[in-house]
């Protein structure tokens, strides 16, 4: 179990660090995925870039929290923290599952990956809201359950866009 959540973490981490040097401290204009869009004449307004911002922000932060609301520890040690933790987590896939969702609408790839992508996000909303009318209830979710389906999710999602952007700069070269 221990080892698991050890490469859960350095899973998350590094796509979150991939993410935050590709498109935030580069230019993200400059990213392969969006070359890649241009390259197939897409027209990319800016509001596509503020989406795909709020997007990986707020995936990265899901992403690098999301590991520690699986920790038992923390939530036994230190419950205020392990809420604030989860409300950021909450908010997090709230604005990158809506972000994700307009993306997914855009996506490069026809239906199929329109239906992927926006069947990805939709799932990673549904988790969130799921486990958010459970807690309001008072049922209290396994937090592990619950945020280890989100988790998923959100990582499933990162490999295949990135693979998905690797296909297609392989078919198009």
């Amino acid at each position: 179990k221990r080892l698991w959540w050890w490469i859960v973490c350095g899973l998350a981490l590094l796509i979150a660090g991939y993410s935050i040097v590709q498109y935030l401290l580069f230019d993200a204009r400059q990213a392969g995925f969006v070359q890649l869009k241009l390259m197939l004449s897409a027209t990319l307004n800016s509001f596509w870039y503020i989406m795909l911002y709020l997007h990986i922000v707020f995936g990265v932060l899901a992403l690098v929290i999301g590991p520690f609301t699986l920790s038992s520890k923390l939530r036994e040690k230190n419950v205020k923290r392990h809420r604030l933790l989860g409300n950021i987590y909450m908010v997090s896939i709230l604005f990158g599952g809506l972000a994700g969702l307009y993306l997914a609408l855009n996506a490069t790839g026809g239906w199929v990956a329109q239906l992927g992508f926006a069947l990805l996000s939709l799932g990673w909303l549904f988790t969130m809201f799921q486990a958010l009318v459970q807690i309001k209830k008072k049922k209290y979710p396994r937090p592990s359950e619950m945020d280890a389906k989100k988790l998923c999710i959100n990582l499933c999602s990162c490999h295949i866009a990135n693979l998905a952007t690797i296909v297609y700069g392989i078919i198009w070269l």
